[in-house]
């Protein structure tokens, strides 16, 4: 493979790297919660296969009354709420509060 020319020497290039890697890598809140949320929904839809595997017979059990309540109460309302938490609401909020900010500014300007 070629690699095109730049301008760059291999060292400002190697220098460049990390900083790529820092960016492509970064941590925020939403991300943080969409790997959450995923992990969470893949442990549920292996709590709905086990139940589905039940009732075609490749498993002789279903999970246990305490599971059940577990996964019906309080491991559904993570899934929910982490899923509603990985939603970008900040770029609304700025947005309402721009327009709050312009229409202030426009009410002051017509007095």
């Amino acid at each position: 493979m070629h690699r095109k020319h730049r301008g760059l020497t291999t060292k400002e290039e190697n220098a460049q790297i990390p900083n790529m890697h820092a960016q492509s890598m970064a941590r925020n809140w939403n991300n943080i919660w969409r790997y959450v949320h995923l992990t969470l929904g893949l442990v549920l839809v292996a709590y709905h296969a086990r139940i589905a595997w039940y009732h075609n017979g490749f498993v002789d059990s279903l999970w246990s009354v305490d599971i059940d309540k577990f996964v019906s109460t309080t491991f559904v309302f993570f899934v929910m709420w982490t899923g509603l938490a990985k939603w970008p609401i900040y770029p609304w909020y700025k947005k309402r509060q721009n327009r709050k900010k312009r229409e202030a500014k426009a009410a002051a300007a017509a007095k």
